[in-house]
């Protein structure tokens, strides 16, 4: 199936904007509620770096989130609110998530409850 990211700016009336389409098997759209005050929200998230074609992930509220591990994670994301943390294979740039992923531990010190949008497209066929 294909997948499409948009990514625009417009600046002074004038709008540059450009669609960039992958391939993927599967896409996993998810949306999570996280209270106040949790530090270790478990969400399960099976990602396959090497089989990764696109993520995007946008909370409402400022995150903290931690990967496989939440006391020692192999990766640690700060996720502001309404600040998306994507990628996109083909786009140039490096993937943002540098090992394969189990687990989500999120922890949200915002003062209300968040919602945690989370899209990943993969192959699922070695």
């Amino acid at each position: 199936m294909n997948v499409i990211f948009s990514m625009g700016i417009s600046y002074q009336g004038i709008r540059l904007a450009q669609d960039l389409t992958v391939v993927a098997e599967s896409i996993t759209p998810t949306s999570v509620s996280i209270a106040t005050g949790q530090t270790a929200f478990h969400v399960v998230r099976g990602i396959d770096v090497s089989h990764l074609k696109a993520l995007l992930w946008v909370s409402d509220q400022a995150l903290t989130i931690k990967v496989n591990d939440s006391g020692a994670p192999e990766q640690t994301i700060t996720l502001p609110a309404n600040t998306p943390f994507g990628w996109v294979a083909g786009a140039g740039v490096t993937c943002p998530i540098n090992q394969d992923v189990t687990d989500l531990y999120i922890a949200n010190a915002s003062g209300a409850t968040a919602t945690l949008q989370m899209w990943d497209a993969q192959d699922i066929t070695p």
